[in-house]
């Protein structure tokens, strides 16, 4: 067996040195690596047992908490370890130790119980001394605390009571907003979709009226103006032809008018009106005076070419009725 060189030099400290005790066939003793520090350096202290005989003894090693003296503080303890020495056995414990007090100091014997009996190692002396300051040197300022930066990560582990509360906050408030948006989406659709008390075309004529009458583009209101009748057609065309063109685009819009009974010229016609619309709303195009006109003419033949059957023999009637 490979014998370490540490073992080797604690079986001869223990016959040159005379910090040992003897109890039959077990031998005791107790190596320091030295008895003089500064204050706070560490001391080990290697606790040797040495059995001479073929039995194990039954051995109950020494046991501390904290300190061993009011002066003498414990850092560490290793494991026991164990070797084979010719027909020996040798037990050994490291102990690390220091101490915060200048002056003498008496570290206390260690007491072992060995197959009942009670065997204790010597007590000796370490010196503490203090760290000398080197008087020749200039006398330097103590530097300040440093801020360290912070990461994201630890300021939400250090806040993640606010951070949690406003993140609750936050989705309380998007579900408000969310309820509110449908809610008044729903009395949006409810007002569109709801017809008026005359019918879409007659309803569709008398707003282009008022409209005329207003005189919106010749003071000045150009996009109020197309803006109206661009609406008033939308509105005419959900209400009598049911599909949903207040909501689409103008292309959209172009798509849905050609599934209907509107022949290419009107077509043609709505899509006009409602491309111009659409570059003063967004573009802020200035149509000429002609135009503003001629937007107003080509509604009302709009109209007056896609309003239902029913409603041109009804004229017709009134018109007979009338002769």
């Amino acid at each position: 067996m490979r014998i370490d060189k540490r073992v080797i030099a604690t079986i001869l400290s223990i016959f040159f040195f005379a910090l040992s005790s003897t109890k039959g066939q077990v031998d005791v003793t107790l190596l320091a690596d030295t008895n003089h520090i500064r204050i706070g350096e560490q001391i080990g202290v290697q606790l040797v047992v040495i059995n001479h005989s073929d039995k194990t003894p039954e051995i109950i090693w020494p046991f501390a908490l904290d300190t061993l003296s009011k002066a003498i503080e414990i850092i560490n303890v290793l494991p026991i370890d164990t070797q084979e020495f010719n027909d020996e056995t040798i037990f050994m414990q490291q102990w690390y130790i220091t101490s915060f007090d200048t002056g003498y100091h008496d570290v206390p014997a260690f007491e072992f119980v060995i197959d009942g009996e009670e065997i204790k190692t010597d007590p000796f002396l370490i010196q503490v001394e203090t760290v000398k300051i080197d008087t020749t040197q200039a006398i330097k300022v103590i530097k300040g605390v440093e801020d360290a930066p912070i990461s994201i990560f630890e300021w939400i582990k250090h806040h993640w009571k606010w951070f949690a509360a406003l993140s609750v906050l936050l989705i309380l408030l998007f579900g408000v907003y969310l309820i509110i948006k449908n809610k008044n989406k729903d009395l949006k659709l409810q007002s569109k979709q709801a017809k008026p008390a005359i019918p879409p075309f007659e309803f569709a004529i008398q707003r282009l009226g008022k409209l005329k009458d207003g005189k919106w583009w010749q003071n000045g209101d150009v996009k109020y103006y197309h803006s109206e009748i661009s609406e008033i057609l939308r509105e005419y065309l959900e209400h009598e032809f049911e599909f949903p063109a207040l909501e689409q685009t103008t292309r959209e819009v172009m798509r849905s008018i050609r599934l209907t009974s509107v022949d290419s010229k009107q077509q043609k016609h709505l899509n006009r009106i409602l491309l111009l619309s659409d570059l003063v709303k967004y573009a802020k195009e200035k149509p000429l005076a002609k135009e503003n006109e001629e937007m107003m003419t080509i509604s009302l033949e709009f109209l007056e070419s896609t309003k239902p059957i029913e409603e041109v023999k009804t004229e017709d009637k009134e018109e007979s009725n009338e002769a």
